[in-house]
């Protein structure tokens, strides 16, 4: 099972959403979906509790989720680009 996941990458996949399963992986520590095409992220990204790291630069984003206020974890978040 995938559920015990702690980190992904998805960097430089053209990818146009975040899928959705990524939202049950309640372990994730680190996120990398940098250097994609995301438009938007999903506002039940802030139910992921255990996250530590997000990379979001390099995609279309023009906003981030009011969620991620309630990431206790999160030490680094790269929304550059």
């Amino acid at each position: 099972r995938l559920l015990g996941l702690e980190h992904i990458n998805f960097s430089s996949n053209k990818l146009t959403e975040l899928p959705e399963c990524i939202l049950q992986l309640t372990s994730l520590r680190t996120l990398d979906v940098g250097h994609n095409s995301l438009r938007a992220l999903p506002d039940l990204l802030g139910k992921l509790s255990r996250l530590q790291e997000l990379d979001v630069r390099f995609n279309q984003l023009t906003s981030l989720p009011e969620s991620l206020a309630q990431l206790r974890t999160l030490r680094k978040l790269d929304a550059s680009g």
